[in-house]
C-alpha cells in the first residue's frame, strides 16, 4: 500500500475495536512468532483450550485430503498443517467465535462468515486442482480476505450500516472513512505477519484488473483464482433468486481462467458439501443449496444470459456472418452463442466433430470455432474430414485448444484449421504465414474484418486485459 494509505489505515487503527484474537489464540500467534518454539510447545498452549483445541483437530481434517489417515490429535495436527498453518488458524477461530454477531445494524454477521469460509473452500479446491499455490494458504486468504468490511463494522457500526446500501461499497466507504475495506484488509493482513502476496491479493482480490501483477505471470494467475473463488462463494451465500442472476458471469469468469463446466461442477458440489461441515463446525447460517449441475443448468440459464446488457467488448457489424461454434461443453456453447447473436450473427451449434459435419451439410457456415477435445470425433478429425470436400475449402476455421506445443498447433494447422485461439486466458499469435496463406484468399475485405471482430469479441471475454493485436 501507499505511504498515504498506510497513514489513513494507522489512523482507522487509533479508534481501536479492531478484530483481534483472544485470550489461548492471543498466546499461540505470539508463541509461534518465536524462532525456537516447538511443536511440542503449541500443542500444549492449544490442549489448555479444550473448545480451540477440539476445533484445530476438526479443521485439520477438514483441510486434509479426504482418504488419508484421520488426524486424532492436536499433536497430530501441528505436526502435519505446521506452526505457522496452526497460528492462522488459531487467529481464523478466534475471529469467528469472537465475531458472530455486532452492534452493526445493517451487516449481516452470518452471512459475511458463509461467504468468507466458502470463499476459503472454494481457493482451496481450485487452487489444488490448478495447482497455482498452497492450497491451506489459499483457504486462509480466502478466509480472511474481507476482513476490513468486519473491522467497519465493528469500530463504526451506526455509520457504516449507512454505507451498506450504496452500489459502489468502496467509493463510499472512502468518502465516509477516508480508506475502503480492502485497505484495512491488507492493513490487518500485514500486522498479523501474513505474507506481502496475500496483503497485495486481498487489495484487488475484487477488481484484479487494477493490480500491477503482469498478465501471465504466477501471481497474477492466483489473483485471478482468488477473485473467481471470491465469486463462486457470493453464488454459494446468496438467495436463490439472486443465485440464478450471479451465475452467468460466474461461467464467464470461469472461461476466462480455464475451468469448464465439468469442473466448475465437480469443484462447486465439493465447496458445497464442506460448506455444509464448516457451518456445522463454526456454528454459521449456510442457505440450502442444491447441486451444482442443477444450478449450471444451461437451459434454466438461457434467458439469464440472455439479458447480459452491454457486454464489454462488443464490436459493431459490418457484415454478419454464418458461424458454426463445435464444443462438447454445453455452458461454453451458450456462452459463445450468447456474445456472438448479441453482435448480430447467426450462430449454430454442435457438441462434437461428427454432429458438425451433419450441420455443414444442412447449411455451411462462414467461420467455425471449434473446440480441439471433444468425444467421438475431435476438432483435429473434424478439420480433415471438412477439408476433403472442396466446397468447403473457404470455411475460415478457429481451433480453440489448451495445447501449447508447437507439434500439436502444427498438427491442427495441417489438419485445415486457419488458426487458434489458446484457452484459458492468452491469445497467442502465430506466425503470420499461416494466417496470410489461408485467410488472405479466402475472405473479402469487409469479411475479414468481421472474422476479426467476432474473435475480438469472444478474446475479450477470455482474456479482458490482453487480446492480441492482430484481431484488433
Amino acid at each position: 500500500m501507499s505511504k498515504a494509505v498506510d497513514q489513513q489505515f494507522e489512523a482507522f487503527k487509533a479508534h481501536g475495536n479492531l478484530p483481534s484474537p483472544r485470550g489461548v489464540a492471543l498466546q499461540i500467534i505470539q508463541l509461534a512468532d518465536r524462532d525456537d518454539t516447538t511443536i511440542g510447545q503449541i500443542a500444549r498452549l492449544i490442549g489448555s483450550d479444550p473448545v480451540l483445541a477440539g476445533n484445530i483437530v476438526k479443521v485439520a481434517n477438514l483441510l486434509t485430503h479426504r482418504g488419508s489417515r484421520p488426524i486424532a490429535s492436536v499433536t497430530d495436527a501441528v505436526t502435519i498443517q505446521g506452526i505457522k498453518s496452526v497460528r492462522q488458524l488459531a487467529l481464523s477461530l478466534s475471529l469467528v467465535d469472537a465475531h458472530r454477531s455486532g452492534a452493526c445494524a445493517g451487516f449481516d454477521y452470518q452471512k459475511f462468515w458463509a461467504h468468507s469460509v466458502c470463499t476459503g473452500i472454494a481457493a482451496q479446491q481450485i487452487v489444488a486442482n490448478m495447482q497455482v499455490g498452497v492450497a491451506d494458504e489459499a483457504f486462509l486468504l480466502g478466509l480472511l480476505s474481507q476482513i476490513g468490511r468486519l473491522a467497519l463494522a465493528a469500530v463504526f457500526p451506526a455509520e457504516y450500516a449507512g454505507v451498506l446500501t450504496a452500489d459502489n461499497l468502496t467509493g463510499a466507504e472512502h468518502a465516509a472513512f477516508g480508506i475502503d475495506h480492502n485497505q484495512i484488509t491488507a492493513g490487518m493482513l500485514a500486522d498479523w505477519g501474513m505474507p506481502k502476496l496475500f496483503q497485495e491479493i486481498s487489495l484487488h482480490i475484487e477488481h484484479p484488473e487494477a493490480s500491477e501483477f503482469h498478465e501471465g505471470e504466477r501471481n497474477w494467475r492466483f489473483l485471478q483464482l482468488m477473485h473467481f473463488s471470491d465469486r463462486l462463494a457470493a453464488v454459494c451465500t446468496a438467495e436463490a433468486s439472486e443465485r440464478y442472476r450471479l451465475i452467468p458471469r460466474l461461467m464467464l469468469l470461469a472461461t476466462r481462467v480455464g475451468i469448464e463446466s465439468g469442473t466448475l461442477i465437480e469443484i462447486g458440489d465439493r465447496v458445497i458439501a464442506s460448506l455444509r461441515e464448516w457451518s456445522a463446525l463454526l456454528g454459521i447460517f449456510v442457505p440450502a443449496l442444491p447441486p451444482f449441475e442443477e444450478m449450471l443448468n444451461a437451459d434454466s440459464m438461457a434467458s439469464e444470459l440472455l439479458g447480459l446488457d452491454a457486454l464489454p467488448g462488443s464490436l459493431p457489424v459490418g457484415f454478419k456472418l454464418r458461424i458454426l461454434l463445435v464444443d462438447d461443453d454445453r455452458a461454453i456453447r451458450l456462452l459463445y452463442k450468447t456474445l456472438l447473436e448479441k453482435s448480430g450473427h447467426t450462430v449454430t451449434t454442435a457438441c462434437n466433430g461428427r454432429e458438425a459435419l451433419e450441420c455443414l451439410k444442412a447449411s455451411p457456415p462462414q467461420l467455425i470455432i471449434s473446440d480441439w477435445m471433444m468425444p467421438e470425433m475431435d476438432g483435429i478429425e473434424f478439420c480433415r474430414e471438412l477439408r476433403k470436400n472442396p466446397e468447403w475449402h473457404k470455411i475460415y476455421v478457429f481451433i480453440v485448444t489448451a495445447q501449447e506445443s508447437t507439434d500439436r498447433l502444427i498438427e491442427a494447422f495441417e489438419a485445415g484449421a486457419n488458426d487458434y485461439l489458446s484457452k484459458p486466458s492468452i491469445l497467442k499469435c502465430w506466425q503470420q504465414g499461416y494466417v496470410q496463406r489461408n485467410a488472405s484468399c479466402r475472405c473479402r475485405r469487409r469479411r475479414k474484418k468481421t472474422v476479426c471482430n467476432c474473435v475480438s469479441l469472444l478474446m475479450n471475454w477470455l482474456c479482458p486485459t490482453s487480446v492480441c493485436k492482430r484481431w484488433r
